[in-house]
């Protein structure tokens, strides 16, 4: 049997906050079966006590959660709850039970002071991803990273996308990698800012970024600025990007600074192949195969498609985690970054072996896209299977990586 809690990962938090919310939750049961209301009726209260219709759905859900850490993120604000307080008392409370609410209101208020000083900072803490309720609180603080992002930095995008391929290699013993990806809609906020729209950095021993000789472009660029853009997929197609090589031999694209607003946006498309690149063996014990991109670019979704060849098997049942690239912790592909995965939420689509949609109608060409790749590692691409994630709002700077199994060595 597998147990699931909400329940906080500090000790004292989690007891002081599971009685101060228990305690509130049974005042504000007792005062509405006082006067001789239903709590589990929201129209009812709303309609019989004159109260907000959203309040009087909040007080519902908070007493009717059995979880109490899920209750948490329907408890009305204290404005809210004295509303409501107000509200039971002339409707009829005894003094009794208004006091009761009254102290289990500043018990609660009490304990979010403590262990948290806010409310907004105490759901952040408790926040459970998997609940649905919860899966819109953390996507509305993501929004407001992504907000405050934008602003900081002088740009955003409508979408970031990556497609990745995993297949077969022409070279024995070894795996073909391809990938294409991009930036739709990144404008910028401020006059002539500079921003990276990619990196390559493949890992070598140590977990140390090595070039690799074996990566090139998708295609050959005509202007001869040994850039991996897709210039028949960008906008405007003479966009300008520049090459600068990092300490370590990996490489970051930069988007030269141009003008402000969406009228004077682009669409950044990239790609690249790497034949020969990995073998399909762990090792070492529980090694996985991680095909990664970097979100360093705030915007509003992304989109990540994972193509392994039907052919491939062992790569068929995929997972998806979202690390922090902040400085404060353990980085990928430092393994202790697997514990410290962020709080995303982490559902990865099976699409099959159909051409899939593109992410966005801002993407019309997304099919020709993924042939163009697909042919360049000599594969059609009715053989590969498609698993996708999507993520609103996308926290950066972090890394989201789709990992699976490899291989035992023979």
């Amino acid at each position: 049997m597998t147990t699931i809690s909400s329940q906080p990962a500090s000790p004292q938090l989690a007891s002081d906050g599971q009685v101060a919310i228990r305690d509130l939750r049974r005042a504000l049961v007792a005062i509405i079966e006082s006067v001789g209301g239903d709590p589990a009726v929201p129209q009812e209260l709303s309609r019989r006590f004159r109260i907000d219709k959203t309040l009087a759905w909040r007080i519902s859900r908070a007493v009717r959660e059995e979880d109490a850490w899920s209750a948490l993120q329907h408890v009305p604000g204290r404005s809210g709850l004295a509303i409501f307080h107000a509200a039971m008392v002339k409707a009829g409370a005894p003094a009794e039970r208004a006091t009761e609410l009254n102290d289990a209101i500043d018990r609660f208020e009490g304990f979010v002071s403590t262990h948290a000083r806010d409310r907004d900072t105490l759901e952040m803490i408790v926040s459970v991803p998997k609940g649905g309720t919860s899966r819109k609180r953390m996507e509305a603080f993501r929004k407001s990273g992504y907000q405050c992002n934008s602003s900081l930095l002088g740009v955003r995008a409508t979408t970031q996308f990556t497609a990745q391929f995993l297949s077969p290699s022409q070279t024995p013993g070894l795996l073909d990698v391809g990938i294409i990806g991009g930036l739709l809609e990144l404008c910028r906020l401020r006059p002539n800012v500079p921003w990276s729209v990619a990196t390559i950095a493949n890992w070598g021993p140590g977990n140390v970024a090595v070039n690799n000789s074996g990566t090139v472009p998708l295609t050959s660029d005509a202007t001869g600025d040994a850039t991996p853009l897709l210039r028949d997929f960008c906008r405007p197609d003479d966009v300008r990007i520049k090459a600068v090589e990092r300490p370590g031999g990996s490489f970051r694209y930069m988007l030269e600074p141009g003008h402000v607003g969406y009228s004077a946006s682009n669409d950044v498309v990239y790609g690249w192949v790497d034949l020969g690149a990995v073998p399909p063996h762990a090792s070492i014990p529980g090694e996985t195969g991680d095909h990664c991109v970097y979100l360093y670019t705030p915007s509003e979704e992304l989109v990540f498609d994972f193509l392994v060849h039907e052919s491939l098997t062992f790569a068929h049942s995929p997972s998806v985690r979202v690390f922090s690239m902040s400085p404060g912790g353990p980085l990928y592909p430092d393994p202790a970054a697997i514990a410290a995965a962020l709080p995303v939420p982490t559902d990865l689509i099976d699409l099959g072996r159909a051409i899939p949609e593109p992410p966005t109608r801002a993407m019309p060409r997304y099919a020709e896209l993924l042939t163009l790749a697909a042919a360049r590692l000599n594969r059609p691409i009715t053989e590969f299977r498609v698993f996708r994630y999507r993520l609103a709002y996308p926290p950066a700077p972090a890394m989201c990586c789709i990992s699976h199994s490899l291989l035992e060595k023979p």
